[in-house]
């Protein structure tokens, strides 16, 4: 069995030795041509190699040592004969050219994960004459290229982009300027004299207004306590508190007998929802009377019906020009003669009324309270509310300190007039003068007014 073996070894020796003769027999021919390029190497380079693949050997790594050991098994004939020294040069320069690649087919094998070299297997020798380092970087190379196959959904939509923009010089131009202020700064675009410009003026336009709006009073000044005088304004009014005096002044009648709202079904045929204010004074035997009535909205014709029905029906006669309207009221007169009923209209028309009623002035305290108007927001003000819980005249003239305070206290006052909108929805006298209210912004002051006359208040106001 010994023999055998020995047998299988000594035919795999010879076998090794053929391959390795064919091998050398190839070698043998490049080796001449180089020799007879470089005839001038000395012997002294050549053991140096030999001294160097002594010493390079055990550095190498686990894989680089099976792949030796293979190359050894092959170019290591021990009983070759001694006349054949060039082929052992050649064999030692085939060795260097092996250990110079196999340190990048080793870095190869290792990143592709392909299958180590087993004993007995020939290799090819690798014909790649790049340097080392030179390998390594064209493998990142390809790492980056593998990494952009992955992603080949995000690379096309790139691509078709940046084709778009190439298209359009619109595109092209921006995504250049871009570029170069990505790069340089923005000031490479547009010069800094340009930018420091711009910069002051967004400041002066946004920081100028702002001060304006928050700091600024009014220049115009109004002397507040000579506009006191308003408050015992008269204008011409038909005052019925002063219809009695006309009466008696005028004596153009007999005795009179004064009517109230309940009577007015009975008496009258009119409807008191029809009637807001009114006077009803009537003497049946003597045929006299004075009607002044103020009807509510949308109720003129119903009242005028209803007195027309009325006199039809207790077959008084008036004339024309003593059935008339003034000042919002229905009048009719029939007194003892027509000249006296020109007389009584007359009065009528002469008689005065107060703008406003007994008012009420507040004072700081009594303006936040009431109106929820801080004393921070104006520099000056006066205001003025009815005394009487059944009135709703008033004034108020504010000063404010800026523009946003102006703002505010307009706010407060039309939530201020809303309120009594509400109070005085069942009272259609004092709702109306709250409805028809005056305001106006003059010379920086904020002025409004409820009164009898608003226009007379205004003119006073603004001859001050």
């Amino acid at each position: 069995m010994a023999n055998t073996k020995k047998k299988k070894t000594t035919t795999k020796k010879t076998n090794a030795k053929k391959t390795t003769t064919k091998k050398k027999k190839s070698t043998t021919t490049t080796t001449k041509k180089k020799a007879t390029r470089n005839s001038s190497v000395s012997a002294s380079k050549k053991t140096s190699v030999s001294k160097t693949k002594k010493s390079t050997t055990p550095k190498k790594t686990s894989t680089t040592k099976k792949k030796t050991t293979t190359s050894k098994k092959v170019t290591t004939p021990k009983k070759v004969a001694t006349p054949k020294v060039e082929t052992k040069e050649v064999e030692i320069k085939k060795v260097e050219t092996k250990e110079v690649e196999p340190k990048v087919e080793t870095q190869k094998v290792i990143k592709s994960e392909e299958p180590v070299i087993k004993a007995g297997q020939t290799q090819e020798i690798s014909k790649n004459k790049n340097v080392p380092n030179k390998v390594v970087e064209e493998e990142k190379f390809t790492g980056v290229k593998n990494a952009k196959k992955q992603v080949k959904g995000k690379t096309k939509s790139k691509e078709s982009t940046v084709a778009f923009i190439k298209k359009h010089k619109f595109f092209s131009k921006l995504s250049k300027i871009k570029r170069k202020i990505r790069i340089y700064g923005i000031s490479s675009v547009i010069p800094k004299k340009y930018i420091i410009a711009t910069i002051f003026l967004v400041l002066f336009m946004v920081i100028l207004p702002t001060t304006i709006y928050f700091f600024q009073e009014p220049a115009a000044k109004m002397d507040l306590s000579s506009i006191e005088e308003i408050d015992t304004l008269k204008t011409l009014s038909l005052n019925l508190d002063k219809v009695d005096d006309i009466i008696t002044s005028t004596n153009a009648f007999t005795s009179l007998k004064n009517y109230d709202r309940y009577d007015f079904e009975s008496i009258f045929k009119l409807n008191s929802e029809h009637v807001s204010d009114f006077v009803l004074k009537y003497n049946e035997s003597k045929k006299q009377l004075l009607f002044i009535i103020k009807p509510t909205n949308n109720n003129y014709d119903n009242v005028k019906e209803s007195i027309k029905s009325f006199l039809d029906e207790n077959k008084i006669s008036i004339k024309e020009s003593s059935s008339f309207d003034y000042d919002g009221y229905i009048i009719y007169i029939k007194s003892k003669s027509d000249e006296a009923d020109t007389i009584v209209k007359s009065k009528i028309m002469q008689s005065t009324k107060n703008v406003f009623t007994l008012l009420l002035d507040l004072k700081k305290d009594d303006i936040e309270s009431t109106l929820k108007i801080s004393n921070t927001l104006y520099s000056e003000a006066i205001v003025k509310v009815a005394r009487l819980k059944s009135d709703t005249c008033g004034y108020a003239i504010f000063k404010p300190t800026s523009i946003h305070a102006k703002n505010k206290i307009m706010a407060q006052m039309d939530e201020y007039y809303k309120s009594l909108e509400e109070k005085w929805a069942d009272n259609q006298e004092n709702l109306n003068l709250v409805k028809n209210r005056y305001f106006e912004d003059y010379d920086g002051y904020l002025i409004y007014i409820i009164s009898n006359n608003n226009k007379l208040v205004m003119d006073l106001i603004k001859s001050k």
